[in-house]
């Protein structure tokens, strides 16, 4: 059915549709002859009925950082830290949950650059890599040090990960009710 509209637009002393719904008190009535808070209903029972009307519902972001790899002593062999590489929070105590990250590119620390991977703060030889939580959520927004334990067995060379800054931009997935004020405010 190339070319036709999604929704079959209300038509005068009609009724609802599938795919329309109006407010209704505190919730809404869909087009499916019920009426529920806005809460109660799936994201794919309004998603289509949202975008219609240009609306699309944020499943939210990925929460990014850099992950800090270093060694203790001044690297003798080149060392590859892949894109891909798991990495992970400690796991919670009190929830028995963690974060996992991935390496968003490949870094190499270059044997014949030793010296300049020095970090004198640290008194370690570091590089930095680009990391993305595995799936979106503010969930993926931790404190620095936190994201320290390898998920493979780390690159040879190395001696341990770290960040040294919060993780950030992870943000939840969008609400249905904020989605339907948006809906109706288009």
């Amino acid at each position: 059915l190339a070319g036709a509209p999604l929704l079959q637009p209300l038509q005068p002393d009609q009724g609802l549709h599938v795919g329309e719904f109006t407010t209704c008190g505190q919730g809404i009535q869909l087009g499916l002859g019920h009426h529920a808070h806005v809460d109660q209903f799936a994201r794919t029972d309004v998603e289509p009925i949202f975008y219609n009307e240009g609306v699309v519902l944020s499943d939210g972001g990925q929460a990014t950082g850099t992950l800090v790899c270093f060694r203790n002593t001044l690297p003798s062999a080149d060392i590859v830290i892949p894109i891909g590489f798991p990495v992970a929070t400690a796991v919670d105590g009190s929830t028995g949950a963690s974060v996992t990250f991935y390496t968003t590119e490949t870094r190499t620390m270059l044997a014949a650059s030793g010296p300049s991977y020095f970090n004198p703060s640290t008194g370690r030889y570091e590089i930095s890599v680009a990391i993305k939580a595995v799936g979106g959520g503010s969930r993926g927004n931790v404190a620095a040090g936190r994201v320290s334990r390898n998920l493979r067995t780390l690159p040879t060379g190395l001696d341990g990960i770290t960040t040294t800054a919060n993780t950030t931009n992870g943000t939840d997935a969008e609400t249905i009710a904020s989605g339907t004020t948006r809906y109706f405010l288009s």
